[in-house]
């Protein structure tokens, strides 16, 4: 997703000196596609925040934790609309009430409830690409990373109120925002089928099982070769396919970017060095636990043993 920030986001100083973004992307594919890229390189204000850390243990506590994750990722855009000497009375007062509303949750100052306090700030995403357009006259893109962690840990506690606020930030950002250029959002949970999109249709979903962009979800076998090769580790193509090939995203076979990344780093340093697996100790099992709580307890015997017989195999 930052790939697609460094991409997108313009000079906020200077709109008309893509020279930095030329520069990062000068050697890649990309760039061959001169026609998109003067379009779309450096050319538009870009809003990216992560939902990764929002978990609390209830309501009030997760509210602390939104007001955090707002403060942390949109203080830049304050202080860059800050510079502009063109905005409106009604816009720089509008910036003031938001900051001193995250501030609060931020702070844990609980003005009137968190649902509440909540639904306060529910279009602020919404009024920065007003400001943004209102500013730089250019429609805003919006990147939100792993929507579903609030909803996941709020599952069993205070889901309800979770997915009333999620409802309402998507709703008000991405439908009929005249001010937005492109939205994108991930997760690992689907939960477009659920109370949290009624107020946004026709998203498209990009999973596991389509053939569109498959090959976009991870490395794919060339890619890994032509890694190793870049570092001179062409031997340990063998360990790396053995540990972390397996993954099929439409018909491509994809390997995880993220374990073969961190394995050739740790070879770079050490070429002796074991591979291991990246991802552990790195997520919950909650919802694979309430998932098991709803199976009759014959099923969960037939699980144990299929995993089992996988761990079996494998050995």
């Amino acid at each position: 997703m930052s790939m697609l920030k460094y991409f997108f986001e313009m000079n906020y100083d200077n709109p008309s000196d893509i020279s930095a973004t030329i520069e990062l992307f000068k050697d890649l594919d990309i760039s061959k596609d001169t026609e998109f890229c003067k379009q779309h390189m450096g050319q538009y204000p870009v809003i990216s925040l992560s939902l990764k850390e929002i978990k609390g243990e209830d309501i009030e506590d997760a509210a602390q934790k939104i007001g955090s994750c707002l403060y942390n990722n949109l203080s830049k855009y304050w202080k860059i609309l800050n510079k502009i000497t063109t905005l409106s009375t009604d816009t720089q007062r509008e910036i003031e009430k938001y900051k001193t509303k995250i501030n609060n949750l931020k702070d844990r100052n609980i003005r009137n409830s968190p649902e509440k306090d909540l639904q306060d700030i529910s279009d602020v995403l919404y009024f920065l690409t007003r400001a943004l357009y209102e500013a730089f006259n250019k429609n805003t893109i919006v990147i939100i990373d792993e929507y579903d962690v609030p909803l996941e840990k709020s599952r069993g506690k205070y889901y309800q109120s979770m997915v009333g606020f999620i409802r309402d930030l998507f709703s008000i950002t991405f439908k009929t925002n005249d001010f937005l250029a492109k939205g994108f959002l991930t997760g690992c949970l689907r939960v477009s089928h659920e109370s949290i999109f009624t107020g946004l249709n026709n998203v498209p979903v990009y999973d596991c099982t389509k053939t569109e962009y498959s090959e976009l979800f991870g490395f794919t076998n060339k890619d890994v070769v032509q890694m190793l090769k870049y570092y001179s580790l062409s031997d340990k193509y063998d360990t790396i396919k053995e540990w972390y090939d397996g993954y099929e995203i439409g018909k491509s076979e994809i390997y995880n970017p993220y374990s073969v990344n961190t394995y050739v780093k740790e070879l770079l340093v050490n070429r002796e060095a074991f591979a291991d697996c990246a991802w552990k100790n790195s997520s919950s099992n909650d919802f694979l636990l309430e998932f098991v709580n709803y199976l009759p307890s014959n099923e969960v015997d037939e699980l144990k043993n299929y995993l089992m017989a996988k761990r079996f195999l494998k050995n």
